[in-house]
């Protein structure tokens, strides 16, 4: 059966194999529905703003109420003519058309050829940067707080440190543009900005990668990534970055790439979205970038 809520006399309208009922309370019992249309198997029954009344559709034709359902007009639908529908006016749907707005929002997913891609966003902003790290050895001095806590003679502050030192070993970030060649075994630092217009959930960030280099990290798992929780995945092609919640305003993503396979390889763009929201998403521009033995 088939049943629509009739708002004018808060009744309820109930299309069966046997005409049109209605009940004007609920819950109702099995008896309470009353016959309001003699019309055989009911197919559809239809309301709409911008149409007048309540329309059936059945097995013995077309009708409307403009009474919520107190009485009916036949609209006279021509009989059938082929096989067994000779002589007959069985309706299976029914359809009114008029006048009024139409809002509708697209977007456009598509392949392209060209080469460097260029970044681009809706509400969400990926840049994204590639850093060589070049190793280095920094001497640090080491504080004391045991001699830091106590002024020495003729000085007014306590020292700073005690005088020893050790080597420590840190690397000096240089910039890659692309098309820059770095060398196997170099290590490359993945520096993801991403920029929110306002607050949102379930994102995910995949990153693809150039398929001459590998990531450091072994394992995926969850990450405590510049104020943002993240769950990161590593696959054959691409990081994934997975944020319960982007707050509005700037975050960066940090993860570090080792150079192996010889070769000339595109890494290509970052691509951002809403999982539940598609139409939030972003991408940044292609990188190349050449390996050398």
């Amino acid at each position: 059966w088939v049943s629509i809520p009739h708002m004018h006399s808060m009744s309820l309208l109930i299309g069966t194999d046997d005409g049109l009922y209605r009940v004007d309370e609920l819950p109702f019992e099995r008896g309470d529905p009353e016959q309001v249309l003699e019309c055989d198997v009911v197919t559809a029954v239809k309301s709409w703003d911008h149409a007048d009344g309540i329309f059936v559709a059945s097995s013995t034709g077309a009708y409307r109420s403009r009474d919520g359902g107190e009485t009916w007009e036949d609209l006279e639908v021509p009989l059938g003519d082929r096989f067994w529908h000779a002589g007959e006016s069985e309706v299976w749907s029914i359809l009114a058309t008029g006048e009024g707005a139409l809002y509708y929002s697209t977007y456009l997913s598509y392949f392209t050829k060209e080469e460097d891609i260029e970044a681009a966003g809706n509400e969400i902003f990926i840049e994204r940067d590639y850093y060589k790290l070049v190793p280095r050895t920094q001497s640090v001095n080491l504080p004391d707080s045991a001699v830091s806590a106590t002024p020495p003679a003729g000085r007014d502050k306590p020292l700073a440190q005690t005088g020893h030192s050790e080597d420590r070993a840190v690397f000096t970030r240089v910039p890659l543009k692309t098309g820059d060649a770095v060398q196997s075994g170099d290590l490359i630092e993945v520096v993801l900005k991403i920029t929110s217009k306002n607050d949102y959930d379930f994102l995910a960030f995949e990153d693809f990668k150039p398929a001459g280099c590998e990531p450091l990290e072994l394992r995926s798992g969850g990450r405590w990534a510049g104020g943002l929780v993240a769950n990161v995945e590593l696959r054959d092609e691409k990081v994934v970055f997975f944020i319960g919640l982007l707050a509005q305003g700037e975050h960066v993503l940090r993860y570090k790439l080792r150079a192996e396979t010889p070769g000339e390889f595109h890494a290509l763009p970052t691509k951002g979205f809403a999982m539940y929201a598609p139409e939030v998403k972003a991408i940044s521009d292609e990188m190349r970038l050449r390996v050398n033995d």
